[in-house]
């Protein structure tokens, strides 16, 4: 009985702490859209940057997530990290379903899947690293 218990707050603790690090993942993303925007908006940015300020807002949005949820787990920065980073894929694939996107499933979308978990993990990693246990 004690032992479902402890399973059961570290499971909500869990998931608190996931739902933290997607909403300051979202928080990261939003702003990070909005400075390319004005970066573009203000400078004769080439076409080929476009897909680099992209790949850049995912990865500091995943990067984020990662390391706000590990903020509050505070514990298995690698594999709560790659955890987050996935969350925070699924959140942007549903994202991009909603919106229409042409070609979900791509090339480009396991790039993605990629970079979000590598993001993750590292943020989570410097997250356990930098705030200690």
């Amino acid at each position: 009985m004690n032992t479902e218990r402890n399973f059961a707050e570290r499971l909500k603790q869990s998931w608190s702490g996931f739902a933290i690090g997607t909403g300051f993942g979202l928080l990261v993303t939003g702003f990070l859209l909005c400075v390319f925007a004005l970066i573009m908006t203000i400078g004769g940015v080439p076409d080929g940057l476009v897909n680099l300020f992209v790949f850049l807002t995912a990865c500091g949005g995943a990067f984020a997530c990662g390391f706000f949820a590990l903020a509050k787990l505070k514990n298995s920065g690698l594999w709560n990290g790659m955890i987050a980073g996935g969350i925070f894929f699924l959140l942007q694939l549903i994202l991009g379903l909603l919106w229409g996107a042409e070609s979900v499933f791509s090339l480009s979308t396991l790039l993605f899947l990629i970079l979000d978990l590598l993001a993750g993990a590292g943020g989570g990693i410097v997250s356990v690293n930098l705030l200690g246990k």
